[in-house]
């Protein structure tokens, strides 16, 4: 449908600009729980940013990644934009940035999946062509799309659950791509704008 053909060309756009290869998990979805721990931001305005949802001293929180720690935003943006979610939804990048205040060190943190109540989590399997050959496969005429659970995913330290039934991990890196506002029949010229 739509929204297959927008995530599609959304993320064919963005390989393609930024050179990026695109490797999502294509074995056994099941028998794997992701590991994610940070959102890296490069809109075309706002600076390079690494954000993380994370935990602190029981209470859940976010902020921007920085040599020093995670740097978290006030009390006062925070009760307008309590989680990552909201943040990224309301396109508050640049008053995010002005809101930073207090630095905690990683190690009194606990990292959370960066999106804590996700709506969708669409993914896009066998389009790395050095991995379909891996498999002995031969490349699909259209994208592979499945859907992962948001209990299937942990924040960065956490542990991996492995099933009894297999051996291992699948190995490989994940790209999270947050659309974060309504698109349909977006351009290619625009499609950053969504991202």
């Amino acid at each position: 449908g739509p929204s297959v053909r927008l995530m599609r060309d959304l993320l064919g756009f963005i390989a393609l600009t930024k050179k990026v290869k695109l490797r999502f998990y294509s074995g056994d979805r099941n028998n794997v729980v992701l590991s994610l721990s940070m959102v890296r931001i490069a809109g075309a305005r706002e600076a390079k940013m690494k954000l993380a949802s994370c935990t602190v001293k029981g209470r859940k929180c976010y902020g921007m990644i920085t040599d020093a720690g995670l740097q978290t935003p006030q009390e006062s943006f925070l009760k307008q934009y309590p989680d990552l979610k909201s943040m990224l939804a309301a396109g508050v990048l640049s008053e995010f940035a002005a809101a930073l205040g207090e630095t905690v060190p990683l190690e009194q943190l606990t990292f959370e999946p960066p999106i804590l109540r996700p709506e969708k989590i669409m993914a896009v399997g066998m389009n790395y062509l050095e991995h379909i050959k891996e498999m002995g496969r031969e490349p699909p005429r259209y994208p592979t799309v499945f859907v992962r659970y948001p209990d299937s995913l942990v924040g960065h330290g956490h542990n991996l659950v492995r099933p009894r039934v297999s051996d291992n991990y699948d190995y490989e890196g994940e790209l999270a791509i947050i659309i974060g506002k309504p698109a349909r029949y977006v351009s290619k010229v625009e499609a950053l704008d969504y991202v």
